[in-house]
């Protein structure tokens, strides 16, 4: 059997994680869980995150024999990533927001969710920094998922004039996976604002791994809902094609 990479988002957000690995790993399997029945995990409690992540990546283990885990979320990796790595002998690889990226620009605006805000211990390190700010965007993960086919017709929903307004020397960091699908659409807005997001990060984590697949035939990249929903796996798929 196949050994895959697991990747686990909440939903669509990612992709753009799973695109990036792809790119670098050709002959690595890769399955891609989207836990649309809970989504969005943002604005859950801690506990409650705890219970749907760890169930995710049980599925993961007991069906798709995953050697890796990347959880393509911010919110799973700041609440859970701890737990996890105590429960499985497996490499478990985060995201974690930008910063570094961003740290020599004058202002940083971090947008993230209502629960990488409260339980990230990076961004409780960086808050007490008077050029940074953190922002959590409460419904932008849950836009994004449900309008991934109309963003630029909905492009008003994500609005940052506030911060982004004659502000020289911002850098915005991307602090959750779904706003990369958004990040033209603000680049187009604010071209004076210096946009920062982890994807190429995480791809260079898993390819520093050195995992090679077992297996010599067709490489498989499979997309599927924890909804169980054929036509939800399908659009994963779609999205994942049309991705540039």
């Amino acid at each position: 059997m196949s050994k895959f990479v697991g990747i686990l988002d909440s939903g669509i957000g990612g992709l753009s994680i799973l695109k990036a690995c792809a790119d670098r790993l050709l002959n690595t399997d890769f399955v891609y869980l989207a836990d649309t029945k809970y989504a969005p995990y943002g604005n859950k409690s801690k506990k409650e995150i705890l219970q749907i992540v760890n169930n995710a990546v049980n599925y993961l283990i007991d069906n798709y024999n995953i050697k890796v885990l990347i959880l393509a979320c911010n919110t799973a990796t700041v609440t859970c990533i701890d737990e996890l790595r105590k429960r499985h002998n497996i490499p478990i690889i985060g995201v974690e927001p930008a910063i570094k990226k961003a740290i020599f620009h004058k202002k940083i605006l971090i947008l993230s969710t209502r629960a990488t805000k409260k339980n990230s211990k990076l961004l409780n390190y960086y808050k007490h920094y008077k050029n940074i700010k953190i922002v959590a965007k409460r419904n932008w993960a849950h836009l994004i998922d449900g309008n991934i086919d109309k963003l630029e017709k909905i492009k008003d929903k994500f609005n940052l004039d506030y911060y982004a307004k004659n502000n020289n020397d911002l850098a915005i960091v991307l602090g959750c996976t779904h706003y990369v699908f958004v990040k033209n659409i603000l680049e187009k807005k604010y071209p004076h604002v210096t946009f920062y997001d982890s994807t190429e990060d995480i791809a260079k984590k898993l390819e520093k791994t050195k995992y090679i697949n077992e297996y010599n035939g067709k490489r498989i990249i499979k997309c599927i809902s924890s909804k169980k929903n054929y036509k939800i796996s399908q659009k994963l798929t779609k999205i994942l094609k049309n991705m540039s």
